[in-house]
């Protein structure tokens, strides 16, 4: 499988697992999935 099976998360610009805790002021980013070439 070339696709991750779940989206990938970065917090603060840092990849993150999704259970890490998100505190407020945080920067959370949701990446989806993606294929190219």
């Amino acid at each position: 499988e070339l696709l991750p099976p779940k989206p990938l998360c970065a917090l603060n610009l840092a990849h993150v697992g999704p259970e890490a805790a998100v505190a407020p002021g945080d920067e959370l980013a949701i990446l989806p999935p993606l294929a190219g070439g």
